[in-house]
C-alpha cells in the first residue's frame, strides 16, 4: 500500500474518533438544554439499562475490557523493549491511546456517578467505537508493515 494512502487512512480514522468525542460532548450539552432530547435520552437510557447494561452484562464487559487492556499493556511493553525497530513510534502511540480508552471505558462501566448521567449508554457506545477504530488502526499497521 502506498505511504500516502496509508497516512490518509490513518488521518481519516483519527478524524472519525475526534468527531465521535465531539458528538458526545454536544450530546451532553444538549441533554441539559433541550427537553425533547432530554426525554429521548432518558427513555433510551432506561431501555438500554434494562436490556444491555444489566449488572451481569456490565460485569462481563468489565472483565473483557480488563483482559484486553492487559493484552495491550503486554504488547506495549514488548514494543518498548524492541530497540531494533525505531520506526514503531506510531505503533506505540496507537497502543497508548487504546490503553487510555480502555481505562476510560472501565471508569465509565464502574463509576456510579457516571451511570447516573443521562447520556451514559451513548458515551459507553462511543468509547467502544473509538476502541474498535483504534484496533482497526493497529490491525492496518500490523498488516501493512509500515516502513
Amino acid at each position: 500500500m502506498n505511504k500516502k494512502v496509508r497516512n490518509t487512512l490513518f488521518c481519516f480514522i483519527s478524524l472519525i474518533q475526534i468527531s465521535i468525542i465531539y458528538a458526545i460532548s454536544i450530546l451532553s450539552k444538549l441533554s441539559r438544554k433541550r427537553a425533547g432530547i432530554n426525554h429521548h435520552l432518558s427513555y433510551n437510557r432506561t431501555k438500554y439499562n434494562s436490556h444491555i447494561f444489566t449488572d451481569n452484562n456490565v460485569l462481563i464487559m468489565k472483565i473483557l475490557v480488563f483482559l484486553l487492556a492487559i493484552i495491550f499493556i503486554v504488547l506495549l511493553l514488548k514494543t518498548l523493549r524492541d530497540r531494533s525497530n525505531n520506526k514503531s513510534l506510531y505503533l506505540k502511540i496507537i497502543m497508548i491511546i487504546a490503553i487510555i480508552c480502555f481505562g476510560v471505558l472501565l471508569w465509565e462501566l464502574s463509576s456510579s456517578t457516571f451511570k447516573s448521567v443521562i447520556y451514559y449508554p451513548y458515551a459507553v457506545f462511543a468509547t467502544v467505537l473509538i476502541i474498535s477504530l483504534q484496533m482497526l488502526q493497529l490491525f492496518i499497521y500490523k498488516i501493512i508493515k509500515i516502513t
